[in-house]
């Protein structure tokens, strides 16, 4: 079964959330996912819009981006999503090939989280396979769609000296 025949299979239309901070990824994403034949799509530009959005229409998969500008990250709003609905299935887009290298002072990612290198897409079946994944009933630590970062061994202190 395809990503795409499993997206089909659950509930349709599936209920997306989309948080950038950068409007024209905003748009570019949510054409993308409109591709992806992805009809309800919710749009939030920061962290408070996005749980705002979260509590009324509870969607079933959250794509964030990692770096929303000042104040809280991709992964604290992932966490709080995470309370707001326990099932929901969260991808988180970065350029940062090592989530760390915003900072070394955060969160870790919450489990079933996908984490993708903007850079590592090359298709638009590479984002549905991430939403698909985030949706997978099997429990798993987060998971990367990229190449391993060799920042991954470093200790935080390496890469805060790397920032």
């Amino acid at each position: 079964m395809s990503s795409s025949d499993i997206i089909t299979a659950m509930s349709n239309p599936l209920r997306l959330l989309l948080v950038d901070d950068d409007p024209f990824t905003r748009l570019t994403l949510s054409a993308t996912l409109t591709s992806l034949k992805f009809s309800n799509i919710a749009q939030a530009a920061s962290v408070a819009e996005a749980i705002s959005i979260a509590e009324a229409a509870k969607p079933q998969v959250a794509i964030v981006d990692l770096d929303l500008g000042e104040g809280p990250t991709g992964i604290d709003l992932a966490h709080r999503l995470r309370e707001i609905s326990p099932r929901i299935g969260i991808v988180v887009l970065s350029t940062y090939t090592e989530p760390r290298l915003i900072g070394t002072k955060q969160q870790v990612m919450p489990d079933r989280a996908i984490y993708v290198v903007k850079q590592s897409i090359t298709s638009s079946e590479m984002l549905l396979d991430a939403i698909t994944k985030s949706l997978s009933s099997v429990a798993f630590l987060s998971e990367s769609i990229a190449p391993p970062s060799p920042l991954a061994e470093f200790g935080d202190t390496q890469v805060e000296i790397m920032r």
